[in-house]
């Protein structure tokens, strides 16, 4: 135990204990005016407690409340209403982080170190025990807090004073300290009666540095010898012996037989020192040579014949528990002590999490009756008790709290929706979770009482198969009934496979942990490493195998936009889904791949051998350095899109909802799909992540309360896919970025909150109606080009049509995949989670090239008819250009000549912005010198009246044309080109005046 010197010591004499629990009495330490009141209560007007110096310690005296001057460890159990001193202790050193008599290796170490030669066997241990086999007070402490000399004898525990290794002729011996010391444990090898046959001597150094050499054995060690065994035979005998003696002595029992009785428990312990805590508290302790070692079904025989019971104590850490379950189910009849949660969220002296019993006796209060509590509490696996009945048969019945405990240990529990309230019944194996229902509960049982289950974790054990009672009991009951495997514990699991740090995917083989750092593939042996569950359906059905980084990205400036740029380098295509990226944002493939071979006899197979050639290009010389930019960006992007749905961690400054849209727009700026940009949502990552889908062109989708019934706290992404142009998409604003609300059929709603909630995705043919800010804060656009296509129609501009298929001479996550190729590509996918945890800590934001997406968002406001008079009304000779135009004469002109009265004026305006925006030859819109100030980007004035005076304010439209553009299109037209630096004056312009 960690004295209060060593406390004070470490604290300032608690001064630094009570800073922790009361920032104003922090405030007044750091000034250094200790004698200034302080508030131990926020809402006191003033401060009512007072420190005071005792010497050694400070104790504080709240006058607000009873008065009583208390030191820090009495301060921590009022405030934390703890159990007593020992808990108080554990308290302060780790929530305080306090490293006392932490294992260092310069402190921790030999008194001395010496070499001699020696004749002794090679490779020996040698030691030597101190005179009197006396332990000192130091060399118990370390034991533990409850250990004495008798618990050292009793255990055959002998204090030494050096020991070590023969080499070469030579003995290295090491010398025991205080801070170094050094046991030896004389174990005993017997027959069946108890004649000593042999013996060998464990060495143990607790505070060696380096765990790897803490163990020595001296002599031969039998494979399976049980420690305690041979003492718990002797005290065994002893009892026996002492039963004898009282029953002879006794004259009843004349001519009677004795009945001997056995020992209550034997107690099976983890290790060296929680057996000497076992013994100290009066029980008889065994312990094997590790945790993964087996105790055979003779030598849990052997320990029957001495004791009632075989109780076991495992550790609290994940192979303790797992270790604790198997000897459960394996030994039916052994009663598990399971040690409570509370004590683990303390840390020792050496700041480690605690976990065994040692550790809870250094914390628990009443440490006998705890102990002697938790063997009553203890229960067998057994679920069935044989009761005589008065006719003198022997009849079976479940046991209702032993059936229900052997459900729990084999990973049966219940599983309550905090949102929704629903239940699901559930199987826990390590950390996965299976969803079974109450009828495969009670299948389970029959199949195990067959001898048809294997023990959790351990596939290669099997069930012992059971008598035909137990088996007709199991069937017959109606305790194993459906209906009553309901009452199985309900139990809460963290689900939650990310942190704002990293992510963690589940495979077959194992886990992955992904960092901004690292890529970590953690064996599924060693998944106790990891701290949270996953339901069995979200495991990735493939095996996972490390592969080199399949990208590199860079962030540059470019000097002529000023704007980010990203370029990527890809040093081998080695995944199919990289494969299909590259050609999906080959914006200009068509440049690249046909152009070049126009017109020429064998145009066809040049295209063919360069395509088969350059199959997996992001660049290439046939473009230039701005067209490959923009792919390289564009498939940035999608690697980036990528990282953001693989890391499941959400904050609400960095919340999107990807928009995949197509690059080309047509001549009447529609889209017609069939770029393949929905595979890298609704296959790609779909197989990464749980996904919903629906149906965007449901044009009831919106009206639907129930649209999100089949989303759950553990969906990561709804897919909305294909959405129509008129598509709502504002409705969707607040589940993007907030909590949703879930409305299951016949089921009351609830709502996932944000943290929990999927992330949103969009694929489309359409551009988003608006462009506001609201939009551009949560849309991460995509852009495909039309690289996969269709020729539909004799024609069309396509030579072929092409298919992701086509590309890989296969179907992509089809039945032929290999898991070569699965893996290639789940590489590539977390590399790309990795991409973007280390952009999202810059707080960039990667978006594709959005030329063509503006375009045609503009084109996509206009709508044909306006595009179609726009495009002739101010056309190039129109002589509208450049000039003042009346907007309500252009508007009348409109409605009159495409029947559409009921436009209004605003909607008007908003479509002549869009098409000076759109259309080549123009370049703005109502330019500022001619705008009113009072009503931006609106040109008002007064017209002249033939009497000399001015009408009312009238708007006016200007459209200013781009000159080199229109140079270029009206070459060979020579009078209208004349005219086209023509300067208009400001005012209404007679036809003759017109620059045209």
């Amino acid at each position: 135990m960690i004295d209060k010197t060593k406390i004070y010591d470490a604290t300032h004499g608690g001064l630094d204990v009570f800073g922790y629990l009361w920032p104003d009495c922090r405030h007044i330490i750091s000034s250094g005016n200790l004698t200034k009141p302080f508030k131990i209560r926020q809402d006191e007007r003033t401060g009512s407690a007072h420190l005071k110096n005792k010497g050694d310690h400070w104790v504080a005296t709240d006058f607000g409340d009873d008065g009583v001057a208390r030191n820090c460890f009495d301060w921590v159990i009022k405030e934390h209403h703890l159990s007593g001193f020992k808990e108080a202790v554990a308290w302060i050193v780790t929530n305080l982080n306090l490293s006392i008599d932490e294992i260092q290796p310069e402190r921790n170490k030999p008194l001395r170190i010496e070499k001699e030669q020696t004749t002794a066997p090679e490779g020996s241990v040698q030691f030597e025990v101190r005179d009197g086999h006396q332990f000192t007070k130091r060399e118990l402490e370390v034991f533990g807090d409850l250990v004495t000399q008798q618990v050292m004898d009793d255990l055959h525990w002998l204090p030494v004073t050096w020991v070590g290794t023969v080499k070469n002729g030579t003995i290295t011996k090491i010398y025991s300290s205080d801070d170094y010391p050094i046991y030896a444990r004389e174990c005993i090898v017997t027959d069946a009666k108890l004649n000593i046959k042999d013996k060998f001597y464990k060495i143990y150094k607790p505070l060696e540095f380096k765990k790897q050499y803490r163990f020595m054995v001296s002599g031969q060690r039998p494979r399976n010898y049980i420690n305690g065994l041979y003492e718990l035979r002797k005290a065994y005998a002893k009892y026996r012996t002492e039963q004898e003696k009282e029953f002879d002595n006794d004259p009843a029992n004349e001519g009677k037989t004795l009945e001997y009785k056995k020992l209550k428990g034997a107690v099976m312990a983890s290790g060296e020192r929680d057996s000497a805590a076992v013994r100290a508290l009066g029980g008889h302790p065994i312990w094997l040579n590790s945790e993964t070692d087996e105790l055979e079904p003779y030598e849990e025989s052997i320990i029957k014949q001495c004791a009632e019971v075989i109780y076991n104590i495992p550790d609290k850490d994940e192979t303790g528990i797992r270790r604790g379950q198997y000897h459960a189910l394996r030994h039916l009849d052994i009663r598990t002590i399971w040690l409570p949660d509370w004590f683990q969220k303390y840390r020792d002296a050496r700041h480690h999490f605690r976990k065994d019993f040692k550790d809870f006796t250094e914390v628990c209060e009443n440490e006998q009756m705890t102990f002697n509590k938790l063997m009553d509490q203890a229960l067998p696996a057994t679920f069935w008790q044989k009761t005589a009945q008065k006719n003198g048969k022997e009849k079976y019945e479940i046991n209702s709290v032993s059936l229900l405990y052997f459900m729990k240990l084999e990973g049966f529990h219940k599983i309550r929706d905090k949102e929704s309230g629903e239940v699901t019944f559930v199987r826990i194996q390590g950390n996965v979770v299976e969803r079974v229902s109450t009828a495969d509960m009670a299948e389970f049982l029959i199949r195990w009482s067959k001898g048809k289950e294997s023990i959790p974790g351990y596939a290669d054990k099997m069930s012992e198969v059971q008598p035909h009672a137990i088996q007709n009991l199991i069937i017959d009951s109606p305790k194993c009934s459906p209906s009553a495997l309901e009452k199985v514990e309900t139990i809460e699991l963290d689900f939650n496979s990310c942190t704002p740090h990293s992510q963690y995917f589940f495979f077959k083989n194992g886990t992955v942990k992904v960092t901004a750092d690292n890529i970590e593939f953690i064996r599924s042996k060693d998944t106790d490493a990891v701290k949270f569950y996953v339901w069995a359906d979200h495991i990735i059905p493939h095996n996972y195998s490390p592969l080199p980084q399949m990208f590199e990205t860079r962030k540059q400036r470019n000097d002529v936009t000023n704007q980010d740029e990203w370029v990527i380098s890809i040093p081998d295509v080695k995944s199919h889904v990289m494969g299909y990226l590259i050609n999906s944002c080959r914006l200009f493939w068509q440049k690249e791949m046909e152009q070049p071979f126009a017109g020429k006899p064998d145009a066809a197979e040049l295209r063919r051998a360069y395509r088969r050639e350059h199959l997996f290009q992001i660049t290439s010389p046939m473009l230039n350095e701005d067209e490959n930019q923009k792919q390289m960006q564009a498939l940035v992007n999608k690697l980036f899109t990528i990282g953001y749905y693989g890391w499941a961690f959400k904050t609400p400054s960095r919340t999107y909802a990807a928009y995949s849209m197509d690059w080309k727009i047509d001549e009447m700026g529609e889209c017609n799909g069939g770029t393949g940009k929905s595979f890298l949502f609704e296959q790609a990552l779909a197989a990464l992540i749980p996904t919903v889908k629906l149906n965007g062109r449901d044009r009831r989708l919106n009206d639907n309360p129930h649209k999100f019934d089949q989303v759950n706290r553990y969906t990561r992404m709804v897919l909305v896919d294909d959405l129509l142009r008129d598509f709502p998409f504002r409705d969707y604003y607040s589940p993007i970025t907030g909590a949703l609300t879930v409305n299951p059929k016949n089921l009351k709603s609830y709502t996932i909150p944000f943290e929990q909630s999927p992330k949103f995705a969009f694929t489309t043919n359409y551009v988003p109606r608006e462009f506001d800010a609201s939009s551009e804060r949560r849309l991460l656009y995509n852009v495909s080009s039309d690289y996969y296509h269709t020729k539909d129609t004799e024609g069309s501009e396509y030579n072929e049509t092409r298919t992701i298929r086509d590309d890989f001479d296969k179907d992509l996550f089809g039945a032929t995949y290999t898991e070569e190729e699965w893996n290639a590509d789940y590489n590539l996918m977390l590399q790309c989670v990795q991409f973007y945890m280390k952009v999202a800590a810059t707080g960039d934001k990667i978006q594709p090239p959005m030329e063509n997406i503006l375009l045609r968002s503009k084109r996509q406001i206009m709508a044909d008819k306006f595009f179609e008079w726009a495009s002739d009304y101010f056309a190039p000779n129109s002589r509208r250009l450049d000039c003042l135009i009346k907007k309500d004469t252009a508007l009348a002109d409109f409605r009159t000549n495409y029947n559409m009265k009921d436009i209004t004026s605003n909607a008007f305006f908003r479509k002549m912005r869009a098409f000076c925006e759109y259309c080549s030859y123009t370049e703005e819109f109502n330019p500022d010198e001619y705008c009113a100030p009072s009503k931006p980007g609106h040109i008002i004035r007064r017209e002249k009246l033939p009497d000399g005076g001015t009408s009312a304010p009238v708007e006016w439209m200007y459209v200013r044309s781009n000159r080199e553009v229109l140079k270029e299109i009206l070459k060979g037209d020579e009078e209208t080109a004349d005219k086209l630096d023509v300067i208009p004056t400001e005012g209404t312009l007679p036809l003759d005046d017109q620059p045209f």
